[in-house]
């Protein structure tokens, strides 16, 4: 895969153009500063390699208090009330659980991808064909043993994918998973990094190509039988069965604002929810690894690319048309207009899902 790789020249004549443009006239701030933080990203952790830093010692307040926020100033009523009902659904359902199992041979991988994108969405061929000819993909081992396989770096014209091999998920899939987030970036005028309100909406397109993409594969003997239920249940595992109780736990607390915002409060609501759930196992360094909105993005997206797949199943492209379609045009005014558009009924959805993963894992064990 050494021909995937980064023009890094250019990366770096554009980092020296955006420093340049700083006091300029004329130039949208807000662009200037998204590409500002994606070029020095892309610079010391993919092209340099550093490791991210992280803060070891777990300030519960400060994390509770931005929790808060964000539940306040980045989410609706609407999407709240989803997620409420869905932390039910999930945590009470018998989810079948299967073992991992890593069976493709990714050395085909970019050529594959195009095979399965021309027949599901031309726009997102075009796309891979074009970061190809620009020299905006890069696959590379995980040498720095990164906790993501994949990337999308998003710039003013275009967006770079960095795409990790031999890490946790199919190599296949997670390209296909960054092309459609650099595509909603391109069409949408990077709206997830500059519309409050809408971010829960980030991965819809992106999760739901992972289903059609593992189909693909199965489809055309590229992955055993056991690798595509693998690959299947990560949906439900990844985005939210995992951490269901460090998600309903930190929900409960950020919208329960009498709740004193100190170790000690957070402490006893831990211990209380315990007494309720017996299974749950969570403690405060558990609970702060990540803020409610990284998981709160994909469980809410997971539910509506879910919701998408139960209604389009057999029709790829419509459903991704249908998700871009969501993605672009969602704001707090009609999101029940799309839901309603696009009959989506997230607890039935929800619970074939469930349903349909528990039927793959028995045949697979069996």
């Amino acid at each position: 895969m050494d021909e995937y790789t980064w023009n890094k020249k250019e990366i770096f004549k554009i980092a020296l153009g955006n420093l340049n443009c700083k006091n300029q006239k004329g130039i949208n701030k807000l662009d200037l500063l998204i590409d500002k933080e994606n070029l020095k990203d892309m610079i010391l952790y993919s092209i340099l390699g550093l490791p991210e830093v992280s803060i070891p010692k777990i300030n519960a307040k400060k994390y509770l208090d931005y929790d808060r926020c964000f539940l306040k100033e980045e989410t609706t009523y609407f999407q709240r009330k989803i997620i409420d009902s869905q932390i039910k659904t999930v945590s009470g359902a018998l989810i079948k659980l299967s073992e991992s199992e890593v069976t493709y041979d990714y050395n085909n991988m970019v050529e594959h991808s195009l095979d399965f994108l021309s027949g599901i969405s031309p726009e997102l061929y075009d796309l891979l064909k074009k970061s190809i000819e620009d020299r905006t993909l890069s696959i590379k081992n995980n040498h720095f043993s990164k906790d993501f396989c994949g990337i999308t770096y998003f710039l003013s014209n275009k967006s770079y994918y960095e795409v990790l091999l031999k890490s946790y998920s199919n190599p296949f899939i997670a390209l296909n998973h960054e092309l459609m987030h650099g595509y909603v970036s391109l069409v949408s005028n990077r709206k997830f990094d500059k519309t409050k309100k809408s971010i829960l909406y980030r991965e819809v397109g992106s999760l739901l190509i992972e289903i059609y993409s593992n189909e693909y594969l199965l489809r055309n003997k590229l992955i055993s039988y056991d690798e595509y239920v693998t690959n299947f249940s990560d949906i439900l595992l990844v985005t939210m069965y995992n951490d269901i109780e460090i998600i309903d736990i930190l929900f409960s607390l950020a919208t329960n604002t009498e709740l004193e915002n100190s170790r000690h409060a957070v402490k006893k609501f831990i211990d209380d929810k315990a007494i309720e759930n017996p299974n749950y196992n969570v403690g405060i360094r558990d609970l702060f690894q990540y803020p409610l909105k990284f998981h709160l993005i994909y469980m809410y997206s997971a539910l509506i690319a879910i919701g998408l797949y139960n209604n389009f199943k057999d029709d790829g492209k419509k459903a991704l048309k249908a998700a871009t379609d969501i993605m672009i045009n969602v704001k707090p005014s009609c999101e029940e207009e799309l839901f309603k558009k696009y009959e989506l009924n997230i607890t039935e959805s929800l619970n074939n899902f469930i349903e349909e993963n528990n039927s793959l894992v028995k045949k697979k064990n069996s």
